[in-house]
């Protein structure tokens, strides 16, 4: 787990969440865990090398970040979960969209992650 906001993708691409998390108190500061998620950009190819993109996730708990990438046969929802889209106009930063997951945890268990509701 992290205090920082900022992360980077396995192509060295850097991830400032901190305008996302300022803009929209509203939501973040709201609860003590939560969850955004966005789509990874395809990143340039590498000669030789294939990559795939995947979801990635910024959760919160309590007053940790942790970024996973999970491809999306990973992740299982188990249950009705509220997402809400939040997108940034016109900012220097990535990502600048993502939904946001309040009151919700990743948890991995047998290889797969499931997203569901937290019950702290």
């Amino acid at each position: 787990m992290s205090n920082t906001l900022i992360f980077y993708t396995n192509q060295g691409v850097k991830l400032n969440f901190e305008p996302l998390v300022s803009e929209f108190q509203e939501y973040t500061s709201k609860y003590s865990h939560w969850i955004m998620q966005h789509w990874q950009g395809l990143p340039k190819p590498i000669k030789g090398v294939f990559d795939i993109r995947k979801f990635a996730y910024l959760c919160k708990e309590d007053n940790n970040y942790i970024y996973h990438t999970i491809d999306y046969k990973e992740i299982i929802v188990e249950e009705p979960i509220m997402f809400i889209p939040l997108q940034i106009p016109f900012t220097n930063t990535i990502p600048t969209a993502v939904n946001f997951i309040p009151n919700a945890v990743l948890v991995l268990e047998n290889k797969k992650f499931y997203l569901r509701k937290y019950r702290g």
